[in-house]
């Protein structure tokens, strides 16, 4: 038992001095990758610019060709002769809308009210393209600007607008100067109806409940899916001798309806006021064309 306790204290150093040498071995180890891998980052970097280098260098060569240059100028010759008639640009313009109000102001100004305008104005923007066989419309918003009824202090407002406009028309005539085309489309409608009257406030209130003595405010829209018919016209009045921008006054006229009549929902009761807004208007504004 002694010698077997003697040998082992005798191992002990050589356990000690293996296990220190391995750790050094580890630690070498470990910091040779580091090196190794700062090395292949350097080396990474080094070969990405390389190819950045040379992409530039055969690019310029390539683009500089005769080929290249050859080829190019015959497709963007082709290419003007296909589309020089084909324009596309910002739109904006204003409505001048019609509104039958005949049943609404018979009920209204039998309470008082004043009649309600036919005419109202409205105003929008969007986005066009055209080409010698069609014209398409894309129209933004199309915001209606309040028609207005009065009895002393209350007022009634009424107004309409159209989201998300499109129209498409065949041109029945073209050329540079001039286009004439029926159009038809659809958007999305939402009219608007608000009665107001001032607010009357009790001075002998004693808590909130009982502050306002009188609010007959009432708002409400109609949510609708609308369509458009009508007639338009392209005036040209500006634009450069290579036919790739032009300036166009255009003129739209037709009817904007709703597919179902406008009703209200005003605290759980369906009102139908009869008001049929944009029974006719007349479009005006301004294309800013540019070739595609």
């Amino acid at each position: 038992m002694k010698q077997k306790l003697l040998l082992l204290l005798l191992l002990v150093p050589f356990l000690a001095q293996s296990q220190t040498n391995d750790r050094l071995i580890a630690s070498d180890s470990l910091h040779y990758k580091k090196d190794l891998n700062k090395q292949d980052r350097d080396s990474l970097l080094y070969y990405q610019k390389e190819l950045h280098r040379l992409w530039k260098q055969n690019s310029d060569s390539f683009y500089h060709s005769e080929p290249y240059s050859s080829t190019n100028e015959k497709y963007q010759m082709l290419k003007k002769k296909l589309y020089k008639d084909s324009y596309s640009g910002m739109v904006i313009y204003a409505d001048l809308a019609h509104t039958n109000y005949d049943a609404f102001n018979k009920s209204i100004t039998a309470s008082g009210f004043s009649p309600m305008n036919d005419m109202s104005f409205r105003v929008g923007f969007g986005i066009t393209t055209q080409n010698p066989t069609a014209i398409f419309d894309f129209y933004f918003l199309t915001g209606g600007i309040n028609n207005k009824s009065t009895r002393g202090s209350q007022a009634i407002k009424a107004s309409f607008s159209n989201f998300f406009q499109f129209d498409v028309g065949p041109n029945v005539f073209y050329s540079q100067a001039i286009n004439i085309y029926p159009y038809a489309g659809l958007s999305l409608r939402l009219s608007e109806l608000d009665y107001s009257d001032s607010v009357i406030t009790n001075n002998s209130y004693t808590n909130i409940s009982n502050i306002i003595s009188n609010n007959k405010s009432v708002m409400s829209t109609s949510i609708r899916l609308g369509y458009q018919l009508g007639l338009g016209v392209d005036l040209k009045i500006s634009g450069d001798k290579e036919h790739t921008r032009k300036t166009v006054l255009f003129i739209k006229g037709g009817l904007n309806a709703p597919v179902w009549a406008d009703k209200y929902k005003i605290n759980g009761v369906t009102y139908n006021p009869q008001i049929n807004h944009g029974d006719w208007l007349i479009t005006v504004g301004f294309k800013f064309l540019s070739t595609h």
